[in-house]
């Protein structure tokens, strides 16, 4: 304006205040939009210290109360640590995981009471803020409990709106280089100033124009439009990515994308289908493997089969089976049906005929749709679970036949499962069969079990490592994972663009 440019004063103005505005409201709309997420606000039934229930509004939940979880589900509004009773749960909103996770009660005796709970390392156990639990069981005093570990911003759904609404501080050496050439041209301008003010002086201009020409230096080199140029091509770009679906919650990393040299990618639901299917069962025989059963629904009454049935946390849901994919096809494999007891006579019923509480039971099909003659199966009645660890690799289960003994079933990775049985159990061409397997594609899991014919204390307070050892190897549980239609092209896509690909899988 100094220097009469009016019409482009105005424009950059304008431009600029219109650029600040925008990126001001996004901000802004966003910031209250997670915080609103972060307090999820519901009533919720507590359990006073009297034996009294109260409604009480999910905001004035403190770590410490007894929550009341309905059989029929709820929207956690809070972290909180299982007491009692059996949940399935949805944690898609945490971990992306679409299949629903199976939630146990706190484990209790003298060896779980020398441990500190930690919602993190007892993920098993734990009712995690913003996930959906859509049954609740109870197994005494018809109520499902948790204890309030955590609420608001301290929870996993806090700490991860928090993250988004503060994130940490990313070192890009893109970020570094473009700081280092900002720094430089700073430097030219500050000469350039310097030395047009000297000048200037020398040839007794006036200081109003000296300082006009020595700021024109700065414009120079820094454009006064280039913030405004920067947020218009950030917000084309977010409207570009858009239209493949794509969401950026960063626009400024939008600058960074251009310099990704690698490509890391899931396996399971991201490469592959979600759902497995079942390649068949390759039984032990004699200390070797025998030939891949592919049909399981055609193996003898034995305890191979009786692993298939049981060894798995699937749940009803109205009549539906729920639970990991892998599970359901796995059982879907063998035919038999899951029933679970629904009131207070088909408790008792049950615990008459298995002689113990039962939390499901698992029955034979019909002799027509037998597939092995007419031989007559019991129904195996599941006491207790022990859920898969991702960092034990493994899940058990605690399983009875009226009038049979306790019995334990195992299922996990086949190095796991090996290290846990019997070693004149596992066939000596262990290395070799699985590397096969392996090799072509197939997911691979090993099956084991033992009679607990020591136990003298109650199933329910069991623990899982006086299970989960001197085991009896059973077979590999053979698996096809096929890819999505989409993840070639994809893939393709990437390499043409010179980007490295590497797949990053839990197996």
């Amino acid at each position: 304006m100094c220097d009469n440019y009016y019409y482009y004063a105005v424009c950059i103005f304008i431009i600029s205040v219109i650029s600040i505005g925008i990126s001001l409201y996004e901000t802004r709309k966003q910031s209250i939009t997670l915080r609103n997420m972060a307090h999820l606000t519901t009533n919720v039934t507590i359990l006073r210290a009297t034996g009294e229930q109260a409604t009480v509004s999910s905001l004035d939940l403190v770590p410490g109360d007894c929550l009341l979880v309905p059989h029929e589900g709820i929207l956690l509004p809070c972290d909180a640590a299982l007491l009692s009773g059996e949940c399935m749960v949805n944690e898609s909103m945490l971990t992306g995981e679409s299949a629903p996770v199976m939630k146990t009660p706190l484990p209790f005796g003298p060896q779980a009471s020398n441990k500190i709970y930690s919602p993190n390392e007892q993920k098993r156990h734990t009712l995690f803020c913003g996930t959906h639990v859509i049954q609740a069981k109870a197994w005494d005093n018809n109520r499902v409990m948790a204890v309030v570990v955590r609420t608001g911003f301290y929870t996993a759904k806090g700490d991860l709106i928090s993250s988004i609404l503060y994130p940490k501080p990313v070192s890009f050496r893109f970020y570094q280089d473009s700081m280092k050439f900002v720094l430089f041209l700073g430097i030219l301008a500050l000469i350039g100033t310097v030395y047009s003010m000297v000048i200037l002086s020398q040839n007794k201009t006036r200081w109003e124009t000296l300082i006009t020409r020595a700021l024109d230096l700065v414009t120079i080199i820094v454009p006064p439009a280039l913030p405004a140029a920067m947020t218009a091509g950030t917000i084309y770009s977010q409207n570009r990515l858009k239209k493949h679906g794509v969401f950026c919650i960063s626009p400024p990393r939008i600058n960074v994308c251009g310099k990704i040299k690698l490509f890391c990618f899931d396996k399971t639901g991201t490469l592959t289908e979600e759902g497995l299917d079942i390649w068949g069962v390759v039984p032990v025989s004699q200390q070797d493997f025998a030939e891949l059963v592919p049909e399981p629904r055609i193996l003898p009454q034995s305890p191979l089969l009786s692993s298939m049935v049981c060894c798995h946390t699937v749940a009803l849901l109205t009549d539906r089976c729920i639970g990991d994919p892998l599970d359901l096809k796995m059982i879907e494999s063998t035919g038999w049906i899951l029933t679970e007891p629904t009131g207070e006579e088909d408790i008792a019923k049950l615990e008459q005929q298995f002689g113990m509480k039962v939390v499901c039971v698992m029955r034979p099909p019909d002799i027509q749709d037998q597939h092995h003659g007419t031989e007559l199966r019991d129904p195996i009645g599941i006491v207790k679970r022990f859920p898969f660890s991702s960092n034990i690799q493994r899940m058990s289960v605690l399983s009875k036949k009226p009038g049979g003994p306790l019995e334990a079933y195992l299922k996990g990775s086949p190095e796991m499962v090996a290290s846990l049985c019997k070693r004149n159990s596992v066939p000596q061409n262990f290395t070799e069969t699985l590397k096969q397997f392996t090799r072509d594609g197939f997911r691979v899991l090993a099956l084991a079990y033992k009679e607990m014919t020591d136990v003298t204390v109650d199933p329910q307070e069991v623990e899982r490592e006086s299970v989960e050892n001197d085991m009896v190897f059973l077979g590999l549980l053979v698996m096809r994972n096929v890819l999505k239609p989409e993840t070639a092209p994809v893939i393709s896509t990437l390499r043409n663009a010179k980007i490295r690909i590497v797949m990053v899988t839990g197996e």
